[in-house]
């Protein structure tokens, strides 16, 4: 599985490695229904026309660095595997999101209940769906696969199958939301995650947002303090 943000250069290190590593199949975090349309337009063409058909939001398609990974992996097949209930849980994650930090940054308070509630809705979405992105890619995986980002509730379901999984960590940083989610997928196997543990993701999540309206997106993920080795 290679673990990745949506950055130039988080796309740039994943391509890399397809070049050297040749899986058979490279599977996309997207829902199964866009593999037709990577397959007759080109990356670009592809994109607008899945925004068109409703498949992407605007938002969705103008992060993805795919292109990159697409052309590392010419000759491997193409597969989608995000379910679609879990792909309409991130979105709602996401709304969930901006709200919240809209809160926080106007009343200068966190509220922690909130968030923990807003992650709990995506972190049982990810479970249920980790049965089906699973089989969905078990079914389709002759070799050697590549996963982009798939889920450990996925990884956890294709390893009971038999299926030995390997994770690449390509991201060059983790995001506070990331961590915070990371902190409740432990809490929800049974660890103690504190309050004040959630608020302080949360509180960096708040200075990496102005980092990101000061410097943009890629150069606020640069200036993060929780580097990873890639």
């Amino acid at each position: 599985m290679l673990s990745m943000l949506n950055t130039s250069r988080s796309a740039s290190r994943a391509a890399a490695w397809l070049r050297e590593n040749r899986p058979t199949e490279l599977f996309l975090e997207l829902p199964p229904a866009c593999e037709d349309y990577l397959r007759v337009a080109d990356y670009t063409e592809a994109l607008n026309l899945m925004v068109e058909d409703g498949l992407l939001t605007p938002e969705e398609a103008g992060t993805l660095r795919l292109e990159p990974l697409l052309r590392a992996a010419e000759g491997c097949r193409i597969h989608c595997y995000l379910d679609p209930m879990h792909q309409l849980a991130k979105r709602e994650f996401l709304q969930d999101v901006l709200l919240l930090s809209l809160r926080a940054r106007v009343s200068g308070r966190v509220d922690v209940e909130g968030w923990r509630s807003a992650a709990g809705r995506l972190l049982k979405a990810e479970e249920r769906a980790g049965e089906r992105e699973a089989a969905y890619i078990a079914s389709k995986c002759t070799r050697r696969g590549a996963c982009i980002n798939l889920s450990e509730s996925a990884c956890r379901v294709l390893e009971r199958r038999g299926i030995a999984v390997r994770t690449h960590v390509l991201a060059e940083a983790s995001k506070p939301v990331d961590m915070l989610l990371g902190l409740l997928r432990k809490e929800r196997s049974g660890s103690s995650v504190s309050d004040e543990e959630l608020e302080r993701c949360i509180r960096a999540h708040l200075r990496f947002l102005e980092l990101v309206e000061t410097l943009g997106y890629e150069d606020a993920v640069l200036r993060l303090s929780y580097p990873q080795d890639a």
